[in-house]
């Protein structure tokens, strides 16, 4: 028994000397730029390397000997600097940190969450719009599950669902499954009346440039449905879901103000569905 509690202290010690450890870089400043605000006062937080990416290309030393996250002194945004890149230069980062297994390739169990989403958007826009019989809805960030479009097509005839990623290595058609930004059919530029996503907000690099490009897709109205955890759900933990690399973008409320201020959106609401995460709704306010 004794023997068993040994490394169960050890464990503990371990976790009370790395929260003091996190702590302390909490109470330091840097200067950077916040992505939202650009305020350039900004905590430290500091994470290690990450199980949430694998593989035998991992070649950025962000990832394998760990990385910071900010936490804005001026709008509380959590953000990460190391992969503040345009989409495209990202989905190739992406493509090149996993061996072919992962969900990343791999239809997964998200694909029903991805079609929740498309109802729940529908079901947003219906509430605004009741004269349109058939709505354009946008799966952006499908990743493996894009099927999930066609499937909310033949499950709903009202519906006219499309979906895209960025991934370069996924079997893109160019029809009603597109790569973003690259192959975006320019007919499709403002003809969205909805986007969701999935586990795809907290991903958003360059916060303003990837709104504006929500903004560009939708109609003048059109709404976003986005399925993520954000800083009001959960408490900031060494080893959690804000610990991953790649999850780069986690708003406050004044912060997420400041967003749709600066790129044509206004946040209607937070709300909680069965599965656990808050989904957030926005609507087009204006041309950004």
């Amino acid at each position: 028994m004794f023997k068993q509690l040994v490394p169960m202290k050890i464990k503990i010690l371990f976790y009370r000397i790395n929260a003091w450890y996190i702590t302390l870089l909490a109470q330091q400043t840097a200067s950077v730029t916040c992505p939202v605000c650009l305020s350039t006062k900004s905590k430290i937080l500091s994470y290690g390397p990450t199980s949430a990416v694998s593989g035998p290309s991992i070649k950025y030393p962000e990832i394998s000997v760990g990385h910071n996250k900010y936490r804005c002194l001026n709008c509380s945004n959590l953000f990460a600097t190391w992969l503040q890149r345009y989409l495209s230069e990202v989905g190739e980062i992406y493509s090149g940190i996993d061996n072919g297994e992962s969900e990343v390739y791999v239809e997964n169990s998200r694909k029903e969450v991805q079609k929740e989403m498309m109802r729940i958007c529908s079901a947003q826009i219906r509430k605004l719009y009741r004269n349109r019989p058939v709505l354009r809805i946008l799966d952006f960030g499908c990743g493996p599950n894009y099927k999930a479009a066609v499937e909310m097509n033949e499950e709903d005839n009202r519906l006219d669902c499309y979906s895209c990623d960025i991934n370069p290595a996924l079997p893109y058609n160019g029809t009603n499954f597109f790569k973003y930004p690259d192959t975006v059919p320019e007919e499709m530029r403002g003809s969205f009346d909805g986007i969701c996503s999935v586990d795809v907000f907290e991903h958003l690099n360059l916060p303003l440039e990837d709104m504006r490009g929500f903004n560009r897709l939708l109609k003048n109205g059109g709404i976003m449905v986005h399925f993520t955890p954000l800083q009001w759900y959960f408490r900031i933990h060494h080893g959690g879901h804000d610990a991953t690399a790649f999850h780069t973008n986690f708003p406050s409320r004044k912060s997420l103000k400041i967003l749709c201020d600066k790129t044509g959106f206004k946040f209607i609401g937070d709300y909680m569905p069965k599965y656990g995460y808050w989904y957030l709704v926005f609507i087009k306010s204006f041309d950004s």
